[in-house]
């Protein structure tokens, strides 16, 4: 369920396998309303949005349309 840190949890043992792999910088892209705001709260950058209503199909219909509060897919990234 929502809200038990188990998100955090897994953001933060990420970052910490990237920079014990000697990476540079650490990319998240979020699909969720729930990891935008894990990646935010990390201090992680938000570097493109992709709002779920403006992918669009070649009838332009809407390709994904999630329930709320899913709204769009952002790339966050963190120098390491």
């Amino acid at each position: 369920s929502h809200g038990t840190g188990i998100g955090k949890v897994l953001m933060e043992h990420s970052r910490k396998m990237a920079m014990s792999a000697g990476y540079s910088l650490l990319y998240v892209l979020c699909t969720s309303y729930y990891s935008y705001r894990i990646a935010g709260n990390m201090g992680m950058q938000c570097v493109y949005i992709l709002l779920y209503s403006e992918y669009k199909n070649e009838q332009g219909n809407p390709v994904f349309v999630p329930p709320a509060p899913q709204s769009e897919v952002t790339v966050f990234i963190e120098k390491l």
